[in-house]
C-alpha cells in the first residue's frame, strides 16, 4: 500500500535532495497552474498540505479554502477571512508564515498570486529548512515580510535560476511577482 507523508513531515526528518525538490516543486506548480487556469485558488497552501507518496507524487489536500474567482478578477475573500484577536496578536485562520504580503497589509488579494508567494515560502523551506521570515510576535511578521530582505546565501548554494525562482516566487510587490506559468 503506498504511504503519503506531509512535506512538514519530510522536511522534519531530512532535506529532500536538490533533485528530488525541482520534481516535488514541478508537481506542485503544475497542479496549482491547472487549478488556476480553471478559475481556482488554494488560499492556504503550506507543507501539512501537501502529501508525498514514497514514489515522489504530490497530493495537494485541504482544498476547503479554495474557491472560484473569476479568471483575472481580484475577490473579496480577505473580507470574509476570520480574523480575530488572541491574546492581543492578530490571528487569521492561514499560517501567517505562508502569507503574501499583500495579506499582511490588508489591501485587496490576487489569490493566484498569493498561492505563488505560499508555493514560494515551500520551496524555501525545502531548500533550506527554515523559512525566509519568521516571528512570533505578528508585528514582527508583518514587519519581516512586507519589509524584510530575503536571505537566499544560506549552508548550501543556488544555482542562478533557482535563485531567481525563489525570488520571482516571494516577490514583495504581487504585480511583479512571477505566476505558475512563468515558474513551470
Amino acid at each position: 500500500p503506498k504511504t503519503h507523508k506531509t512535506l512538514s513531515e519530510v522536511v522534519e526528518h531530512k532535506l529532500p535532495l536538490r533533485g528530488e525538490v525541482k520534481m516535488i516543486m514541478f508537481q506542485i506548480c503544475s497542479i496549482l497552474n491547472s487549478l488556476h487556469k480553471q478559475g481556482i485558488a488554494h488560499k492556504a497552501l503550506n507543507l501539512s498540505n501537501i502529501l508525498l507518496s514514497d514514489s515522489f507524487q504530490i497530493t495537494i489536500s485541504k482544498l476547503g479554502a479554495q474557491q472560484q474567482f473569476a479568471p483575472g478578477a481580484f475577490d473579496q475573500y480577505e473580507k470574509r477571512m476570520q480574523i480575530h484577536f488572541l491574546n492581543g496578536f492578530k490571528v487569521i485562520d492561514q499560517n501567517p508564515l505562508y502569507c503574501a504580503p499583500e495579506m499582511f497589509l490588508e489591501r485587496q488579494i490576487d489569490w493566484q498570486k498569493a498561492d505563488v508567494y505560499a508555493t514560494g515560502v515551500v520551496f524555501y523551506v525545502l531548500l533550506f529548512r527554515k523559512f525566509p521570515f519568521s516571528c512570533l510576535q505578528y508585528a514582527g511578521l508583518k514587519q519581516l515580510v512586507t519589509e524584510g530582505e530575503l536571505c537566499t546565501q544560506q549552508k548550501i548554494s543556488l544555482s542562478g535560476a533557482e535563485e531567481e525562482l525563489v525570488r520571482g516566487m516571494l516577490e514583495k510587490d504581487d504585480t511583479k511577482r512571477w505566476s505558475f506559468e512563468e515558474c513551470l
